[in-house]
């Protein structure tokens, strides 16, 4: 007789969508004993890749159902990224809850795209319990929140996954070796013809922007589920994960339990992750079980006797904070003002000045992200810099930084690019994020316009942070107009910066003092345990 510890594994299933289409199939189950909870994984890298997770799962007390999503590997139909995730995880969680060896309960999980997945079976299933999701790439990942394509991104994930039924592993890399002005040409949307792979949908999904979310906030808020959320500090997409957070279930009274654990990670979340990025060392307790932790939640939120509560690792001070909110402990806006000579300080400054610099759309600003040194980019005429002097006292802050800032522009279109940096005390001048804005659209959200030569406001928001910065160690604000080829850059003419290739230089003016102030505001703590 099979022991109950010796998993029991069903491969090639194939389970009906409402439409007819069928959609291929893993299970793995403990071996023996009466129903237990389940676990639904709906993915399109293959169902394969996650066999090790899958036995995990069962070690744990669980079922573990697998399936790729339609026209993926060895599931019929076409594959439409976002589109019919709904309907087809409804049918794999009713599925799931009506096998003999299941108690009823399914609890769905996933990361990046299969988080997006276990979204759309929560909220379309009642027979979904409970909902663990990490590092979240929801219908808008590809573009800045102003819309702006991130044009890198776009082209490396639709290289590898995009009009294909399987995974194109590495190809993306192996054409940028072999080509790598690709992403400079223009126009943008001449790139599809010039890359190693027919596809046909780049282009139409570049140029219809982020449009109506699959999954809206409206939909989150009046999810009435449990739910561990999972972010890394390194994740391009933290600042969904923590939005997702704040919004899932508060609609619903009383709110479902909300759980939330943040390290620092890339997008890859792994428990074995190394304990050093770039230039930064977290350090062993960087790391954390993070298929038993979420086993521990499922366990918690299936017999109602779970906990809200949040993690966070603390950048710099290298250790866990913990908390039953977000964020874990206090915090306070602490505004930071640029002025003349380049500094940066808490002081607002008496006297007003600006000082300026030329994007030049064919020589972007080469954004280089991660924890690594960017003094030698300072160098580059087309950015500017304020910098404060060495702290006296250690500076934390959680959350997200936001920077105001007045400026001009003498072109009829440009961009916005404000980058935070922690200063070592033996110069090397670290990133710590960005955030860009498109200037022209900025203005007209607020029922404004960009004028050549007129000074004009925004607000960048910057992705959240939690990190201590030591006394010696110096705070510093970039601002220039490109991140490239991260975004694709504005062309300084206002016409669409992806279907022309008309180019301009434009002298760039930043402000700062009294009237027209230029800040970076922090979201400081005011207590740590």
């Amino acid at each position: 007789m099979r022991g109950r510890n010796v998993p029991c594994v069903h491969a090639g299933l194939r389970v009906e969508a409402p439409d007819g289409v069928r959609l291929a199939t893993d299970v793995y189950r403990p071996g023996a004993g009466r129903p237990v909870p389940a676990v639904l994984l709906r993915t399109y890298l293959g169902k394969a890749r996650h066999q090790e997770e899958a036995l995990a799962w069962v070690r744990e007390g669980f079922a573990c159902v697998v399936q790729d999503v339609r026209g993926r590997y060895d599931s019929d139909g076409s594959w439409e990224p976002y589109v019919h995730e709904r309907a087809d995880g409804a049918a794999a969680a009713r599925w799931t809850a009506g096998q003999p060896w299941c108690d009823g309960r399914v609890v769905v999980a996933g990361g990046s795209y299969g988080a997006f997945t276990a979204w759309a079976a929560a909220l379309e299933s009642p027979v979904v319990r409970a909902a663990a999701v990490s590092v979240p790439a929801m219908h808008r990942v590809n573009f800045a929140p102003g819309g702006v394509l991130k044009l890198l991104n776009h082209t490396a994930w639709w290289m590898a996954h995009g009009d294909a039924r399987t995974e194109r592993t590495r190809l993306f890399e192996a054409m940028c070796r072999a080509c790598p002005d690709l992403l400079a040409r223009l126009p943008v949307c001449a790139l599809p013809p010039n890359v190693w792979a027919a596809l046909p949908g780049w282009l139409p999904a570049a140029l219809a922007g982020p449009g109506r979310p699959a999954v809206s906030d409206a939909d989150l808020a009046g999810l009435a589920l449990p739910v561990l959320h999972i972010g890394g500090w390194h994740d391009p997409f933290i600042a969904q994960t923590i939005h997702q957070q704040a919004t899932a279930g508060s609609a619903v009274a009383p709110r479902p339990i909300r759980r939330i654990i943040v390290g620092p990670w890339t997008h890859e979340l792994h428990s074995h992750v190394p304990a050093v990025y770039g230039a930064r060392t977290y350090g062993p307790a960087s790391r954390l079980p993070l298929g038993r932790l979420q086993a521990e939640f499922f366990r918690g939120a299936l017999a109602d006797c779970t906990a809200p509560a949040a993690q966070l690792f603390l950048t710099g001070a290298n250790r866990w904070l913990t908390g039953d909110g977000w964020p874990p402990v206090p915090v306070a806006p602490c505004t930071w003002f640029a002025s003349a000579g380049g500094a940066l300080a808490p002081e607002p400054p008496r006297a007003g000045g600006s000082v300026s610099f030329s994007y030049d759309p064919l020589s972007p600003y080469p954004g280089r992200n991660g924890p690594v040194d960017q003094s030698d980019l300072l160098r580059r005429p087309d950015t500017t810099a304020f910098t404060s002097p060495p702290l006296a006292a250690p500076l934390t802050w959680i959350g997200g930084p936001r920077v105001i800032l007045h400026a001009a522009t003498d072109a009829p279109g440009t961009d916005w690019v404000a980058r935070l940096h922690e200063v070592l005390p033996d110069g090397r001048s670290l990133y710590l994020g960005h955030g860009l804005v498109d200037a022209a659209q900025e203005l007209a959200r607020d029922g404004g316009k960009l004028v050549p030569g007129e000074a004009h406001r925004v607000e960048i928001d910057l992705p959240p942070l939690a990190i201590t910065l030591p006394a010696g160690h110096r705070l510093r604000l970039e601002i220039t107009s490109s991140d490239f080829p991260a975004h694709a850059r504005n062309l300084n003419t206002g016409a669409c910066r992806l279907t022309t290739s008309a180019t301009r230089v434009a002298r760039q003016t930043i402000l700062h003092g009294p009237s027209a102030p230029t800040a970076l505001v922090l979201p400081v703590a005011q207590e740590l345990p």
